[in-house]
């Protein structure tokens, strides 16, 4: 499975008109498609209508529209059993898969690491940067609106992977609030899986490991002995302390904190999660206004 190829479709703006199930449709062909290829396994219509929620039928009718109409999909080797298991391809994927938008929507630069050399687009190791300078607010709405964070539904394949998609997007823009500028590369090939199953075992929903990324970046000695001698807080170090941060984000939660009102907020914050909202969303209004974070 391919998450960077998910991740480009998840990515298409939606004056394409490739929306709600046409992308979800064209979101699971790309989990289909194996690292560093344009061409996807055998599938069949039965395993998409089931990892998108909907039936057969409308499963070939959005096929067809991605192919006739929108022209991003082509039918590849056609299977036996009528036709019911056949490849496809994504064309687009030799080209702007890994391009990087800026805010006005032109083609940015190449993704850098922390060290300032050029990130290298091989077939192993995909990476991304954020899509703009501006950071998304704790808990933002657009995350919010877009995916529901509901743990007792049991979604399907589709919204499951656009919650990680939407989650590593969230982390890596979140990521320099809270570590003076710093930029943080997400390979999304291998952060991914991992990604999925902090949100499936135990379930989780987007919300609650925004809230455990953002214990780990703020995290004092008070809380917590070990994490904040953490050298490098990214996913990693989320996946080996998920049980510890899950812990501390709900004490937060209800335990007011003393020191909420440092920075000087009007009203004084009553807890943790409610000073680190606000400060994200300075930080964004800042940015926006072209301030100096």
């Amino acid at each position: 499975m391919s998450y960077a190829a998910m991740n480009y479709v998840r990515k298409l703006k939606r004056e394409t008109g490739i929306v709600n199930t046409l992308k979800h449709v064209l979101m699971m062909i790309a989990w289909r498609i194996p690292p560093g290829h344009m061409e996807s396994k055998p599938t069949s219509l039965r395993w998409l209508a089931d990892s998108v929620g909907c039936d057969e039928r409308t499963v070939r009718r959005c096929r067809d529209q991605l192919v006739a109409k929108h022209k991003v999909l082509t039918i590849g080797a056609r299977g036996r059993g009528r036709s019911r298991f056949q490849t496809y391809f994504i064309p687009n994927l030799a080209g702007p898969l890994f391009a990087i938008d800026s805010d006005d929507g032109k083609p940015g630069s190449v993704s850098r690491l922390k060290s300032g050399q050029p990130v290298t687009l091989d077939a192993e190791k995909r990476t991304s940067a954020p899509t703009s300078g501006v950071a998304t607010p704790f808990f933002s709405e657009s995350v919010r609106t877009e995916v529901p964070t509901t743990t007792t539904e049991t979604p399907v394949a589709a919204m499951i992977y656009e919650r990680v998609l939407g989650f590593l997007d969230w982390f890596a823009q979140s990521y320099p609030t809270h570590h003076n500028g710093a930029a943080i590369a997400i390979d999304f090939e291998r952060d991914g899986p991992v990604v999925k199953r902090l949100l499936e075992k135990p379930p989780r929903d987007v919300a609650r490991l925004q809230a455990m990324a953002v214990v780990m970046w703020t995290v004092t000695p008070d809380e917590d002995p070990w994490l904040p001698r953490a050298t490098e807080r990214g996913v990693k170090l989320l996946v080996h302390a998920a049980d510890r941060l899950d812990r501390i984000s709900r004490v937060r939660e209800v335990a007011p904190k003393a020191e909420a009102d440092a920075r000087g907020h009007v009203p004084p914050c009553r807890t943790w999660t409610e000073c680190t909202r606000r400060f994200e969303a300075e930080i964004a209004e800042r940015r926006q206004a072209g301030g100096v974070s």
